[in-house]
């Protein structure tokens, strides 16, 4: 799990939707603001209209915060990143989804400039 330390906060998620940048992706929007601190923060949002069971929904999001704490050295610092998860990714299989995790980051990478 990721630890709390690179999770925002929820008094500022909202602030990240309504100022932040958005970027598409055929299973995932991602919401890029930057944060003026020495690391990147993540959070995962996921409607229950995309997915009613909560078990699934809960699922998802510990295997997107689990692909991030790996590979959490590749991914450009200063930034808070919010996950917006599509109904779309539901109908991906159970190895598909730490893929389009880091292909949605790889977007940070050619997008963001320092």
């Amino acid at each position: 799990m990721l630890p709390k330390s690179l999770r925002i906060p929820r008094r500022v998620i909202s602030d990240v939707l309504r100022k932040g940048r958005r970027h598409a992706h055929p299973h995932v929007t991602l919401v890029l603001l930057p944060n003026n601190e020495t690391v990147s923060r993540f959070a995962c949002i996921i409607s229950a209209k995309a997915e009613p069971q909560a078990v699934r929904r809960n699922r998802m999001r510990r295997v997107i915060y689990e692909t991030i704490r790996m590979h959490i050295d590749e991914i450009k610092k200063g930034l808070h990143v919010i996950f917006v998860l599509k109904k779309s990714a539901f109908s991906l299989q159970k190895d598909d989804l730490p893929r389009i995790v880091l292909e949605a980051l790889s977007i940070i990478e050619s997008r963001i400039k320092n």
